[in-house]
């Protein structure tokens, strides 16, 4: 498995600005901007070509927003979310893509391999960090791409501490 593997041959097409980066119906504004600098990183690194070719799961989905956003984007079609809430949670934009209600904490084996896994905010919510990496690397492509992403703790503190000033 490769972490965010480099690859001079994928360019992105265009330069993203969040003013026209799409907004989901269902998330707030700084949700959005989270997805926005994740798609941002992903394509200034060249670190993988975001084509409408390739498969995508984004570990704990939750409604699917960063799913919508995606497919909306890049016109991709093999998108996957999974999470452990009830598929009544998607809305009815979400024909574009595949919910598996499970819960990753216990595992999951989809039965196929995906191009791209993303955890956004997710594995600080795991006990068993080690168990669920292990289902991400048997899930992902050999030549794939995870995207991990975690809460800065470092800002949160800073916050609490104006708070209580």
């Amino acid at each position: 498995m490769q972490l965010l593997p480099r690859q001079n041959d994928a360019k992105p097409a265009r330069r993203l600005s969040f003013s026209v980066f799409p907004k989901d119906r269902l998330t707030d504004l700084a949700s959005s901007y989270r997805f926005y600098r994740c798609v941002q990183h992903l394509e200034r690194r060249g670190s993988i070509a975001i084509r409408p070719n390739i498969s995508w799961l984004d570990a704990g989905c939750h409604n699917g927003a960063f799913l919508r956003t995606i497919g909306e984007l890049y016109h991709i079609t093999d998108l996957h979310g999974c999470d452990q809430y009830s598929e009544a949670l998607k809305s009815q934009w979400d024909s574009e893509w595949t919910y598996h209600q499970v819960g990753l904490e216990a595992g999951f084996d989809f039965g196929r391999q995906f191009d791209v896994i993303s955890a956004l905010e997710v594995i600080e919510h795991m006990t068993d960090t080690d168990r669920f990496l292990v289902d991400v690397y048997r899930s992902l492509k050999e030549t794939g791409t995870f995207v991990l992403t975690t809460p800065n703790i470092n800002n949160l503190r800073k916050g609490l501490s104006l708070c209580f000033r």
